[in-house]
């Protein structure tokens, strides 16, 4: 197989779905958000990774720019999968330093089948067995208690607060186990209405607030075992780490966005 390389651009959720076609690539480079360096799964830690939010990244978008020598020795004679939909100038750019061939998949599908199953055939790969189901990155840490994130930056896509509510009671009469509630920083306006209606439903619960994503994902692999959310980024990185994890879809579709992993998928 030629030498790969990977340019990841979109979110969290993004990255973390191009990660099944990466472990059937085996020869990888990626040029992605400096943050992703920290959920690299074990395959990949000796993969050259060069970020993309700074100088190197507007290279990329620049015409007739000189790349860095580390990029451009990256990009000498690869074949590039490029994960955002076809762009001329980053595409002239790549041809010009050398890349041998230049494979663009649409991060936004919007029908069936699943974006995963889109980049391989896009990559010309043949889906593996169990690619669905197949957690890319599995802790070996069973965890102890119901991980409940909360939002998802978008209210349209947040699942209700009685439903968050619901599960963290049934979780607690049927475990007697803990339960932690995780806020990014697009989700700190949830966090007084949820300590009210957990207070009223008398659920105890610990907060995890703005993690960064290394701590995010030790955190997740250490104590989470089952995950409840909305289709976010975190749902992705938690069904990845192998927990068991219940993602409520409300404007997206599962059948292009469900998690790789062990995922039940609610609608609403």
């Amino acid at each position: 197989m030629n030498r790969q390389v990977a340019i990841c651009l979109g979110a969290l959720g993004d990255f973390l779905l191009t990660l099944p076609l990466l472990r059937e690539l085996r020869t990888v480079a990626i040029l992605s958000r400096a943050a992703y360096r920290a959920l690299l799964p074990d395959w990949l830690e000796d993969a050259p990774f060069l970020p993309i939010d700074g100088a190197l990244g507007t290279r990329l978008f620049t015409p007739e720019a000189a790349f860095p020598p580390a990029l451009a020795e990256v990009v000498a004679d690869a074949e590039v999968q490029i994960f955002a939909r076809s762009d001329d100038l980053l595409g002239h750019n790549l041809r010009r330093h050398g890349a041998r061939r230049l494979v663009w998949h649409d991060p936004r599908p919007t029908a069936p089948p699943h974006v995963v199953a889109r980049y391989f055939a896009n990559a010309k790969i043949p889906l593996p067995p169990d690619w669905l189901t197949t957690p890319v990155m599995p802790s070996d840490e069973p965890g102890d208690a119901l991980w409940i994130h909360a939002g998802s930056g978008s209210p349209a896509k947040s699942l209700p607060l009685p439903l968050l509510v619901q599960h963290a009671k049934e979780w607690q009469q049927e475990t007697g186990q803990p339960v932690v509630v995780s806020f990014g920083e697009a989700d700190l306006a949830l966090r007084a209405p949820l300590r009210t209606v957990f207070s009223e439903a008398g659920i105890g619960y610990e907060e995890v607030v703005c993690p960064t994503l290394g701590e995010l994902r030790a955190q997740l692999a250490n104590r989470a075992r089952r995950f409840l959310g909305a289709d976010t980024g975190v749902a992705h990185l938690a069904a990845a780490l192998g927990k068991d994890v219940t993602v409520g879809f409300r404007t997206t579709d599962p059948a292009i966005w469900r998690p790789i992993g062990h995922c039940q998928t609610i609608t609403e």
